[in-house]
C-alpha cells in the first residue's frame, strides 16, 4: 500500500512468480544451493506474496542446505593429506549467475568440492605451508557457519521485501531498522561508540587501536 501510494510508478502489476524468482536470486545468485527441481517445487507452493511464513520455510531450507554443504566442504578439506590429493583435470567456473541450475544435490556437492579445492590451492600458493593452509581453511569454514547462524528474521524479511520493491525499480529498497540505522550513520558520517578501531582474525574480535579523545581513550 505504501509503495502503491507513494511510488512515482503507479499500478505496477506484481506476480507471485516474479517475486519468488527474485527471492531465489537474492538467496542463491550463483545457483549453488538449490537444484532446479527444488526451485520449481518450492515456487509452486508459493501462492501469495503475503505468505511470509512460506518465505521463512524456504529460508530454513536454504540455511539447512548451506550448513550441509559447508560441512561437506569441511569433510573434503579434512581428507586432503598432501598436494597429490589436489591434482585434478577438472575445470571449475566460479561465475554461475548466467548458468543453469544443477539437476541434483550430487551435482551441487561435486561443484562445492571443486570450489573448496580451488580455495585450498589459492591459499597454498600464497607461500603458506600445507598444514597452515588446511587449518586456515577449516577455520574459515567454521566462520561461515557462524555467519550463517547470525542471520536474523529481520534480515530474511528485508531480503524478501526487496524481492518485491525491485519490481518497481532497482533503486527502491526496504531498510530493516538496523539497516536504516547504518544508513543514517553513513549519511551523517557520525558514530558514537567506544572509540576504538576493531578487526577480526579467525572469528575473534581484536582491538587494533584506540581513537584519541574517544571514550575508551579517556577511560
Amino acid at each position: 500500500q505504501i509503495l502503491n501510494r507513494n511510488h512515482f510508478k503507479k499500478n505496477i502489476e506484481i506476480s507471485e512468480g516474479e517475486v519468488i524468482g527474485n527471492f531465489f536470486v537474492n538467496l542463491d545468485k550463483e545457483k549453488i544451493i538449490f537444484s532446479l527441481d527444488e526451485v520449481d517445487s518450492l515456487s509452486q507452493e508459493f501462492e501469495n506474496i503475503f505468505d511470509v511464513e512460506k518465505i521463512f520455510d524456504i529460508y530454513r531450507f536454504y540455511s539447512d542446505r548451506s550448513l550441509e554443504l559447508i560441512n561437506h566442504q569441511k569433510e573434503i578439506v579434512s581428507n586432503i593429506f598432501n598436494t597429490n590429493d589436489l591434482n585434478t583435470i577438472d575445470f571449475v567456473d566460479k561465475s554461475r549467475e548466467d548458468k543453469k541450475r544443477f539437476a541434483s544435490l550430487d551435482e551441487i556437492k561435486k561443484y562445492q568440492t571443486l570450489i573448496i579445492k580451488n580455495e585450498f590451492i589459492s591459499i597454498l600458493l600464497s607461500n603458506t605451508s600445507f598444514e597452515n593452509t588446511k587449518n586456515k581453511l577449516l577455520k574459515r569454514l567454521d566462520n561461515r557457519i557462524k555467519s550463517l547462524n547470525r542471520i536474523k528474521s529481520d534480515d530474511i524479511f528485508s531480503l524478501y521485501t526487496n524481492s518485491i520493491t525491485s519490481l518497481y525499480d532497482p533503486h527502491t529498497n526496504y531498510l530493516s531498522p538496523k539497516s536504516q540505522e547504518d544508513f543514517e550513520i553513513n549519511m551523517s558520517l557520525s558514530l558514537e561508540g567506544i572509540g576504538a578501531i576493531l578487526s577480526t582474525e579467525d572469528g575473534i574480535t581484536k582491538i587494533v587501536r584506540l581513537i584519541p579523545g574517544g571514550p575508551a581513550d579517556k577511560s
